[in-house]
């Protein structure tokens, strides 16, 4: 079955709108600034076959943890009862360097965590999950520029060069 996503480029247009009017708005830690893309999410849900599909959010979107008794996702889908889905929404606007690394370590960590938790079966029978992980990073000089990384030689002496 193919993907429904006609009229999705305007969908995704919104919701990058909506986060920059969010954060100008409430904030950066306001905790809405990637509510239109759980929109866009669950209007991908409903139009691609699951139309009944319940879109769990906030404290109601909990699963069992490997690492700890229980991980909160930003998305979770349940089709009746059962868990198809669990996504997080990230965004990179600011303290480029900083988030990188913290949003990389989230995925990694959060990845493990879940594939762990799946294989010791804390999800009580279930076969096959998509986990997913958005992020939405500002188009920018920042974003664009080479990564500068200072190598130290044994003689003591540094020596930049660039990553690309």
């Amino acid at each position: 079955m193919a993907l429904n996503l006609e009229g999705y480029e305007r969908r995704v247009s919104k919701a990058v709108k909506s986060f920059w009017a969010v954060r100008e708005r409430e904030g950066v830690r306001s905790g809405k600034t990637l509510d239109a893309f759980v929109d866009l999410l669950t209007w991908v849900v409903h139009s691609n076959g699951l139309p009944d599909a319940i879109v769990l959010t906030g404290r109601k979107a909990q699963v069992p943890g490997f690492f700890r008794p229980t991980k909160s996702w930003d998305v979770l889908i349940m089709d009746h009862d059962t868990l198809i889905a669990a996504i997080e929404l990230k965004s990179i606007a600011d303290s480029f360097g900083k988030n990188g690394n913290n949003r990389n370590e989230e995925a990694l960590g959060s990845g493990v965590d879940i594939k762990e938790a799946f294989e010791e079966d804390a999800f009580e029978g279930l076969t096959r999950l998509f986990i997913g992980y958005l992020i939405l990073v500002e188009d920018c000089q920042e974003t664009l520029a080479s990564v500068q990384i200072v190598k130290k030689c044994i003689s003591g002496t540094r020596k930049a060069s660039s990553l690309r």
